[in-house]
């Protein structure tokens, strides 16, 4: 029975390995994480999503699971976007048309199980009592078996480490973000280095583990972190927000 387990993990991983090899290969999706993030950033400006709606329809054109998957991150983006500007009903709408298309995605690498989950993490917010506590779950599930199949997936980590970081103490939160987060730092953003490939989480967990050095009151710990997230994300706004608290 293990060994049946094992095989069919490996040729999960062998699939997914293959379906982004010769995605890789299309240079439309060069730098696509880049460009969502930046016209994301781009949108509050304009006041608009133009930008994100340009790159949303250019990924729906490509109809491949690569494609798909930078699809359900731009959409993650869209749906922040209208939660900022005050529209929740539609940030909702849009999240969850994002999470129930990658979810009908199969064979879910460890990459599409962390983005899964990191969304039905953001997500919880518009769902509550049972809803909220279901969706919970969902993401435990998920992002553990984005680790499971790639225990060097740093994004798995930080999924892990957020769902627990936002989890009310009294239904078990907090017990293991230090644990997921110092996991998720000691990792690469990419094993290897590809432009089609995901690499976001990293900033995100450090970010995270200064905000839970804070909060524990450990402003030791909290000012050794930041000033080494401050050496790998020099422009991070993020984690610049701390910048005052630890100018001294």
């Amino acid at each position: 029975m293990k060994t049946k387990v094992i095989l069919a993990l490996s040729l999960v991983l062998s699939l997914q390995s293959e379906i982004f090899s010769q995605n890789g290969k299309d240079s439309k999706l060069f730098f696509i994480q880049d460009s969502i993030y930046s016209e994301f950033l781009k949108s509050f400006e304009k006041r608009n999503i133009k930008g994100l709606e340009v790159i949303e329809n250019s990924l729906i054109s490509m109809s491949s699971p690569l494609s798909q998957y930078w699809l359900a991150y731009a959409r993650y983006y869209k749906s922040i976007y209208f939660l900022k500007m005050g529209n929740k009903e539609q940030s909702k709408k849009i999240v969850q048309d994002a999470i129930d298309a990658l979810d009908k995605l199969n064979p879910k690498g460890s990459e599409e199980l962390a983005l899964l989950a990191l969304m039905q993490s953001y997500s919880i917010q518009f769902s509550s009592g049972m809803g909220a506590g279901i969706m919970s779950a969902r993401v435990k599930e998920n992002a553990n078996q984005s680790v499971r199949l790639d225990s060097n997936n740093i994004r798995g980590w930080y999924v892990l480490a957020n769902n627990d970081y936002y989890t009310p103490k009294q239904f078990g939160g907090g017990k293991k973000v230090e644990e997921y987060l110092l996991k998720a730092i000691s990792l690469p953003e990419q094993k290897i280095k590809n432009p089609v490939m995901p690499s976001w989480g990293k900033n995100d967990a450090y970010y995270l583990l200064i905000s839970f050095y804070i909060d524990n009151g450990d402003l030791k710990k909290a000012k050794e972190i930041f000033t080494e997230a401050k050496k790998l994300y020099p422009d991070d706004y993020m984690i610049n927000q701390y910048a005052e608290k630890f100018k001294n």
